[in-house]
């Protein structure tokens, strides 16, 4: 048996969203012959994704799973 701290895993899911956050800034002030607008929409779907499992989480903070 494992036991699966996800109080852990959701402060690196926020970390994960943050760093997304700031890439996309980061690419919006880019040359646009650099960064596609592609990639900032992805860049910013990517987070929205992690703030939305991270909102939505019902998960308790430590869970048993049986090997």
């Amino acid at each position: 048996m494992i036991v699966v701290d996800y109080g852990n895993y959701r402060q690196v899911q926020a970390e994960w969203a943050d760093g997304l956050i700031h890439a996309a800034e980061w690419a919006r002030r880019a040359n646009p012959k650099c960064v596609s607008p592609d990639f900032v929409r992805d860049l910013d779907l990517a987070a929205g994704d992690a703030r939305a499992r991270l909102s939505s989480a019902t998960m308790e903070s430590e869970v048993w799973v049986d090997l």
